[in-house]
């Protein structure tokens, strides 16, 4: 989860990647534009935008500078906006409420092995979604201080 504002080159930490050479090892797979974005000849909704981009949910804008001159597009839902480090960002609306925000990944997975072979071992456990046990929803604090204090007991605790 990115928020209602990103900029992609202080949030992410990544390899440091230039536009220009992602378009160079891209090549005739898009139609580079001259503000200095690029379009994906065969996925239309995926743009390639500059390492420098920056991302406002409520100004509904993408925007970065390039030769003394700022550019900017809109910020649409369906478009998935590729870095040139591979990381990607997008627009999605919180499953239980109406705001939007930017959410990102990495252009990597993470591969989790569990190496178990005894009947036991947890082999079936990995592979079950946590979905049902995570509640969306809006949330409703009546004394913010008071349950503050009772998380540092539960955290300060010795397990």
């Amino acid at each position: 989860m990115l928020g209602q504002d990103f900029h992609a080159g202080r949030t992410v930490s990544l390899k440091k990647s230039m536009f220009s050479d992602a378009m160079r090892l891209l090549g005739p797979m898009v139609d580079l534009k001259p503000e200095r974005y690029a379009l994906d000849r065969r996925y239309p909704d995926i743009l390639y935008v500059p390492e420098d981009s920056r991302f406002s949910v409520l100004d509904g804008t993408i925007r970065w500078g390039s030769n003394g001159a700022e550019h900017s597009l809109m910020l649409r839902r369906e478009t998935t906006y590729v870095l040139p480090s591979g990381f990607r960002a997008r627009m999605e609306k919180q499953a239980a409420g109406s705001a939007w925000r930017m959410v990102g990944a990495r252009p990597r997975g993470t591969l989790c092995h569990k190496p178990c072979t005894v009947s036991g071992g947890g082999k079936s456990e990995i592979s079950k979604s946590i979905a049902n046990v995570i509640l969306n929803g809006p949330v409703f604090v009546r004394d913010y201080h008071r349950d503050m204090d009772h998380v540092a007991e539960i955290l300060a605790m010795d397990f």
